[in-house]
């Protein structure tokens, strides 16, 4: 009786070299070529302009939250983009609602020293609720 062996290494080896480079691409990699951005280079450059739009919000050079708000959304979509599992998912979810809370902070002192309108202060209500719905969403 003949063994199988062999003609199972050569049909592994076969099925191997068809599905070479046929997996799917990281975020990173699939929109990665010379005159495109890279997911990372992305992430910081929207990191960069977030933490810019806090402290001129802090120094009173701004008074609408929308800018950070929409900064915040620019990364979470990045860093889900580049999550490669929930619990990434999750951390970006999580970091997300962490910078709502951080700018709700900052309107709410505006808003009661009466630097800010009372809208801006409504709006990162919005804001925040929205955060702790994705993040619930998240871990379901």
């Amino acid at each position: 009786m003949k063994s199988l062996y062999p003609r199972l290494g050569i049909l592994a080896m076969t099925i191997m070299l068809a599905t070479v480079g046929t997996s799917a691409p990281s975020a990173d990699e699939s929109d990665h070529n010379e005159d495109m951005p890279s997911q990372r280079q992305l992430l910081a450059a929207a990191l960069d302009a977030y933490n810019a739009f806090i402290k001129d919000l802090r120094v009173g050079h701004s008074d609408d939250p929308e800018h950070g708000y929409q900064w915040s959304r620019r990364i979470l979509e990045i860093e889900q983009k580049i999550a490669n599992n929930q619990d990434g998912r999750i951390t970006a979810a999580q970091d997300h609602l962490m910078r709502m809370q951080t700018l709700a902070v900052i309107i709410r002192a505006g808003v009661k020293t009466g630097k800010l309108h009372q809208e801006a202060s409504a709006s990162v209500e919005f804001y925040l609720l929205e955060a702790k719905t994705f993040l619930a969403r998240r871990t379901e």
